[in-house]
């Protein structure tokens, strides 16, 4: 009798552990992902992230080569907010968005997606009241991130616990030196950005407590 009581003690005790499961990406990770917007459209997103240097990139390209564009992030520290830029890498031209703090990218009870199933090394977390589902491997980095309510869906792929280009935070303009995050905005700023405005964007955002991945773009682009 005894015996079993420790048995059940054990389970109940992994169980828990289980269900309280929370992970983060690695510090450096890079990777691309593959999804469709509302008309259907094919596009790509890649991703750089390096919590290091508090630098973040993102580049949504349309298959069709109608859309290509990058925003840089960069952040002085955790507790500042950073400085954006967006990059259209079609006629050159750039703004200045932002701010925002730092976001980790996290998943777990504690960061608003619960854990929900381990299976043959791959992580599920969801969250049914807002649709949102994470399916990570075993180094946390996504697999595949949906978002029921919006009707999206991000594949990746080339996913690595690393950023193999350290020019990531490089514009495609050659004359601009690769950016660490000291000298980040002095960098961009040389590229004559145009001043914040309302971005005439239509937006989708896959988000929880502790962090947002947006896919945005301006119905008015051709």
């Amino acid at each position: 009798m005894i015996k079993y009581s420790i048995l059940l003690i054990l389970f109940i005790g992994i169980q828990s552990i289980l269900s309280s499961y929370n992970c983060c990406v690695p510090s450096q990770w890079q990777g691309s992902s593959l999804s469709y917007d509302d008309s259907g459209r094919e596009f790509t997103k890649n991703y750089y992230y390096d919590a290091d240097k508090l630098l973040v990139r993102i580049d949504i390209i349309y298959s069709d080569g109608s859309f290509n564009q990058s925003t840089y992030s960069s952040y002085a520290s955790l507790t500042q907010t950073g400085t954006e830029w967006v990059m259209n890498n079609l006629d050159g031209t750039c703004y200045q968005t932002g701010p925002d703090f730092w976001n980790a990218q996290c998943f777990g009870d504690k960061y608003g997606v619960p854990f929900s199933s381990s299976t043959n090394k791959i992580n599920t977390f969801s969250n049914p009241s807002n649709g949102i589902t994470v399916i990570t491997d075993i180094y946390c980095l996504p697999v595949s991130i949906t978002n029921k309510l919006a009707n999206l869906q991000f594949k990746f792929f080339n996913t690595q616990a690393h950023v193999s280009d350290e020019s990531f935070y490089q514009t495609q303009d050659s004359s601009v030196e690769q950016p660490n995050s000291s000298s980040a905005s002095s960098s961009l700023e040389g590229l004559n950005c145009t001043e914040p405005y309302q971005y005439q964007s239509k937006c989708y955002e896959i988000a929880s407590e502790a962090y947002t991945i947006s896919y945005c773009y301006d119905p008015n682009y051709n």
